[in-house]
């Protein structure tokens, strides 16, 4: 299996009209995953909520990431999909190292190494 070096936070699409989230990531922009997230019904755009959404939908595409980001544990982690404050950078990585525990016990992965 080839060694990837980066795990990338692509982009993502919020279309309301269609009740679908869709989250783009790749390993070293070679591998390509789409997540597709599909609401129940169509949704209507709330006007003045626009950038509440796109927060949500950032920090949906960061916790989704989780899964693909496990396929090959790259040693570095690329977010082109928007920007982090250090507070959220620092909360993120809290989130990986914590929810991610578990597995690297059970798998006996050093993940700061």
């Amino acid at each position: 299996m080839k060694k990837y070096g980066t795990f990338i936070f692509e982009s993502y699409e919020w279309l309301p009209d269609k009740g679908m989230v869709k989250l783009y990531y790749s390993l070293d922009d070679e591998v390509k995953f789409t997540e597709t997230l599909t609401l129940p019904e169509p949704v209507q755009a709330i006007a003045g909520q626009e950038e509440e959404i796109d927060r949500a939908i950032f920090a949906l595409h960061l916790i989704g990431g989780i899964s693909y980001y496990k396929t090959c544990l790259p040693k570095k982690i690329e977010i082109r999909s928007g920007k982090l404050t250090p507070a959220q950078a620092e909360f993120w990585n809290s989130v990986y190292e914590n929810g991610l525990g578990e597995f690297f016990y059970k798998n006996d992965i050093d993940f700061k190494g």
